[in-house]
């Protein structure tokens, strides 16, 4: 997790170049809050399944992933729009991982 006092945008640029000098692709549907902003991830297992991952706050107040269920990726364009619809402060990206990990736990 990373709630290190950063700006958010600045551990997500570190993310994607780490992931795509690994061969990854990541794509930033939604460029939230600069600083502040929360993150939703869509990893595409690919075999049409998107795993998805979403920060939320526990009880302390300290930022947490939490993952939802696993959904087709067909599904997964209406999921994104109505996050980004929701909050436009929240960052969405979409990363092509088989095996499922959470690029910001590398971090």
């Amino acid at each position: 997790m990373f709630d290190t006092g950063l700006p958010v945008h600045l551990i997500i640029d570190a993310m994607r170049r780490v992931r795509e000098t690994q061969g990854d692709a990541v794509y930033i549907r939604q460029k939230g809050d600069p600083d502040r902003g929360v993150v939703t991830l869509a990893i595409n297992l690919g075999d049409g399944t998107i795993k998805r991952l979403t920060q939320q706050r526990d009880l302390d107040g300290q930022l947490a992933w939490q993952e939802l269920a696993a959904i087709s990726e067909s599904d997964s364009q209406d999921w994104l729009d109505k996050i980004a619809k929701r909050d436009p402060y929240a960052w969405v990206i979409e990363i092509d991982d088989k095996m499922g990990r959470n690029p910001f736990e590398a971090l």
